[in-house]
């Protein structure tokens, strides 16, 4: 593979490395550097090595930090559709690229189709 068509942040937090729980406890966050981890990832785009650099599940607060000191802002924002999201990231110029499962498990563990 020669380069990534898009790199993204996938969550803004960092776990420590133990950790492997689907939902940690809040003792395992540990503080994110997120302006050396954008750096670097400004530096994959430098290099070739992406085409594109975003980020994932950010709420629009932590899209204003990011913005607040990257150099390339992020190309998207990928997030699950609902519609406050939609309304609270309008004031970003970045894209959002939201998506839906098509299907989900109600409380009984069955599955629904779910409607876009």
């Amino acid at each position: 593979m020669e380069y990534l068509d898009m790199y993204l942040v996938h969550w803004p937090v960092k776990l420590k490395p133990w950790n492997y729980s689907a939902v940690p406890p809040e003792d395992d966050f540990e503080p994110l550097d997120l302006e050396s981890t954008w750096a670097g990832m400004e530096k994959c785009l430098d290099l070739g090595l992406c085409r594109c650099i975003g980020v994932s599940n950010f709420s629009s607060k932590k899209i204003q930090s990011l913005l607040d000191f990257a150099s390339v802002p992020p190309a998207v924002n990928q997030v699950p559709y609902k519609k406050k999201t939609r309304e609270q990231f309008k004031k970003h110029t970045l894209k959002n690229d939201y998506y839906r499962t098509f299907k989900h498990s109600d409380s009984n563990g069955d599955y629904k189709k779910a409607y876009l």
